[in-house]
């Protein structure tokens, strides 16, 4: 094109319909079985013969009524074993559909700079936390070959020290539970002899301060600006003292 817009070179694109009905013809093309739920399991049945290297859809569950899709690429999953922490972002109706998009980053210590590592989208609510948390674990070890470790449960080879979340209840309940599912606990090397998903949960979990700040907005009405001050503290305590004298 030359750097000259498209209507320039060819008039009847002047009209936008048409511009609109040849670029959704182009689309169509390339994505034959639509963009909706067929369109990805028919990415992925074909993502299934490609290398490694060049796959991007790792895992796709479909059990009426729940859909879940994990993707990734390989070089970038495989940063996940020495990052220090993951996030976890969920963001609603970014995506076209009835799908939730799930954005799961860690911080690159080499580049200094966060880098989202995998993307899932489902059309589950909280209550699908456990099959988001456990599908997500599965699919970085069939990517990378390794398992997710976390120090706290394997002291000598872990390297992740948590997860931070925005402290949805369910979701840190699934966490807990994938946490189970999968033992990523070793109580014979962690000496954390713990079957309670509720509390093992705690060991790794971080709460995002953005998402504390706000939920204690919303409560400082009821219970007064003393309590909240208090509450907030707890984020800057790093002295294990201090943090007892807190609770």
């Amino acid at each position: 094109m030359l750097g000259a817009s498209m209507s320039e070179k060819h008039p009847a694109y002047r009209n936008m319909c048409k511009l609109q009905n040849g670029i959704k013809s182009i689309q169509d093309a390339d994505t034959p079985a639509g963009n909706h739920w067929q369109g990805i399991v028919n990415e992925y049945e074909q993502d299934l013969n490609s290398k490694a290297n060049k796959r991007y859809i790792w895992s796709l569950r479909m059990h009426d009524p729940l859909k879940i899709v994990i993707t990734m690429h390989l070089f970038l999953a495989a940063l996940i074993h020495t990052a220090l922490f993951i996030v976890c972002d969920f963001t609603f109706k970014r995506v076209r559909g009835d799908l939730n998009e799930w954005e799961v980053a860690i911080w690159h210590q080499a580049t200094l700079q966060c880098v989202t590592i995998a993307r899932i989208y489902s059309n589950g609510q909280d209550a699908d936390a456990l099959s988001l948390f456990e599908d997500f674990f599965t699919a970085v070890h069939a990517v990378t070959q390794k398992p997710i470790q976390f120090k706290v449960f394997k002291p000598d080879t872990g390297n992740l020290l948590s997860i931070n979340m925005d402290m949805e209840v369910a979701q840190v309940q699934g966490l807990g539970q994938a946490l189970l599912q999968l033992k990523i606990n070793h109580p014979e090397v962690s000496g954390i002899n713990e079957d309670d998903p509720d509390i093992l949960v705690q060991y790794i979990l971080k709460l995002c301060s953005v998402h504390l700040c706000r939920s204690l907005d919303c409560i400082q009405s009821a219970v007064g600006t003393e309590a909240v001050e208090h509450l907030i503290l707890i984020s800057s305590l790093k002295d294990p003292n201090a943090i007892q004298e807190w609770h």
